[in-house]
């Protein structure tokens, strides 16, 4: 699964710019991906408790992805490259908003997921394919 947790100021986004950044953040996985894996929380915060260098920030915005379901395992040149689909994702709101903005990718081992108690179905195996297809978890 990937999930992304984005951290604003109270108020700073539109239903409509959350809908475009949920779906364009879920488009950079659903060549590979069930759609259901992709998980976009947006998790306001106060503007007062916004700080960037000690200095209070009324137009920054946190983007923290976690990945689970694929790692990059190491290779450098993916990791770059998933950057800059992350910036092409979400850099035009970013920009629109005037957002001082910074995004990070953690790896979570795929051993310590589960949906629904489950463990998820191997990469690319036939369960996986019924996953996407099914757009939801279903017994293996």
């Amino acid at each position: 699964m990937p999930l992304w947790r984005i951290y604003h100021p109270d108020n700073y986004f539109t239903a409509s710019e959350k809908s475009t950044l949920a779906r364009s953040i879920t488009t950079l996985y659903t060549h590979l991906l069930p759609a259901f894996y992709v998980e976009v929380l947006f998790i306001p915060m106060p503007a007062s408790s916004m700080y960037v260098g000690g200095e209070q920030r009324t137009d920054y915005v946190r983007l923290v992805g976690e990945h689970i379901a694929r790692n990059f395992d190491g290779d450098k040149e993916r990791m770059l490259k998933m950057m800059q689909r992350v910036t092409a994702a979400v850099g035009p709101v970013m920009k629109d908003k005037g957002a001082h903005w910074e995004a990070h990718i953690d790896q979570t081992p795929y051993e310590l997921w589960t949906i629904g108690g489950m463990q998820p179905p191997q990469p690319g195996s036939d369960a996986e394919k019924l996953w996407k297809k099914e757009n939801r978890a279903v017994p293996y």
